[in-house]
């Protein structure tokens, strides 16, 4: 950027769950913690050497930096951009295409997709162009940064990342991983979401045959599953068939259909919510958390002046005010509230009467959950606050 060389690596880091408190850790709790890092993927004793806590502490933090320049590359493309926004906007593309305004279906689901594409639009315009907010805050080029984009898009699997599936094929159940902020707030509301659809799909749905004979969800089903237009790959619950151009798709299942949907909801609100709002409490202070590094990782190879050397490594002022600015921007919109769907409360959103006592019912429980989230954040080294239900917008919205 601007001439100067940036780097990056792809790093392993091993990281141990101590029963035990220890120093520089929450005291008198268990904690996890790294204990191995190696800055590549294939290990070399000169050149990528393995990097433990207890050696140079020069290298030690150097190690940890590029760590977390990685992690903060993956979560601006991957996590962010590609899973929430690109798989989102996708979603919204094919609803309105082939169902009615007046369909239920969509009538629950056109709050959590409201500004989606217009932000996306902006987006396209400004921070995923030559020389725009991406390829200025992250160390790949922009034609690099997109590339990550499209591999994980081509990789995404829908049931895959349904939370609770999620969190067992990325070893995080709580079996493996004693305390886990993210995924034990995020899947209270997970199951606050499928209680709510499935109320509210029960309300239109009498049985697995209603859903066999809605030609609008059926043509939605194959409009998200067609490789000619939504593509979406890992959707164990459809039946597939042949026909002339392919698979083709239809869903045989209510149960399904409550997951399908629910899982939309849940992308474009808590999830997009956490790896958005996230941004500024984690990622404004660069010296511990961004997205370029401006010097060669460290290897085996002895260093003179660790600090200066560390120096090296960060963002000039400039890239370091875009990353703070633009992350302060984005953490701090919030346009509504996660299942509040009426701005006036002496107006309901939805005319069947049934269908709004189902959302007063998600309200309430979302008031639960808030009360339980803040309670158990008053015994967290840290509160994490990226799941409240107050601090979730409906949509993809900023």
């Amino acid at each position: 950027l601007h001439g100067d060389q940036r780097y990056l690596t792809a790093p392993v880091a091993l990281f141990y769950w101590n029963p035990e408190s220890r120093p520089g850790y929450p005291e008198g709790r268990a904690s996890l913690q790294p204990v191995a890092i190696q800055l590549g993927q294939k290990h070399d004793a000169a050149a990528c050497p393995v990097f433990l806590p207890g050696g140079d502490p020069g290298k030690w933090k150097l190690a940890k930096y590029f760590v977390l320049n990685a992690l903060a590359v993956q979560h601006e493309t991957v996590a962010h951009l590609g899973a929430c926004h690109l798989v989102t906007e996708t979603l919204i593309v094919a609803a309105h295409r082939q169902l009615s305004p007046m369909h239920p279906i969509l009538t629950l689901l056109a709050p959590h997709f409201r500004f989606t594409l217009e932000i996306n639009e902006g987006a396209k315009h400004s921070l995923i162009i030559p020389g725009g907010v991406v390829a200025s805050v992250l160390s790949p080029s922009i034609e690099g940064s997109l590339s990550m984009v499209r591999d994980a898009r081509l990789a995404w699997r829908f049931d895959q990342n349904l939370p609770h599936r999620l969190f067992e094929l990325r070893g995080l159940d709580a079996s493996r991983l004693p305390e886990f902020p993210f995924r034990d707030d995020t899947l209270l509301l997970w199951d606050a979401i499928r209680d709510f659809v499935g109320a509210y799909l029960a309300r239109y749905y009498a049985s697995d045959e209603d859903v066999r004979q809605d030609f609008e969800v059926q043509a939605w089903v194959q409009e998200i599953t067609s490789p000619q237009a939504a593509a979406f790959q890992g959707l164990s619950g459809l039946i597939y068939t042949d026909g002339p151009d392919g698979k083709v798709a239809r869903i045989d299942s209510l149960d399904y259909l409550v997951e399908m949907v629910s899982l939309m909801i849940y992308t474009a609100g808590p999830q997009h919510a956490n790896v958005n709002y996230a941004q500024y409490p984690m990622m404004s202070y660069l010296p511990s958390v961004a997205g370029t590094a401006y010097a060669p990782p460290p290897t085996s190879a002895p260093v003179a002046n660790p600090e200066a050397e560390y120096l090296k490594v960060l963002a000039p002022l400039d890239v370091a005010l875009y990353q703070l600015s633009f992350g302060y921007l984005l953490s701090s919109v919030q346009y509504d509230t996660f299942g509040t769907y009426s701005d006036n409360p002496r107006r309901p959103y939805f005319a069947d009467e049934e269908a709004e006592k189902a959302s007063i019912d998600f309200r309430l429980a979302l008031n639960r959950i808030e009360a339980e989230i803040r309670k158990r954040n008053e015994s967290r080294p840290l509160p994490y606050e990226n799941q409240l239900p107050s601090m979730i917008p409906n949509s993809i919205s900023i």
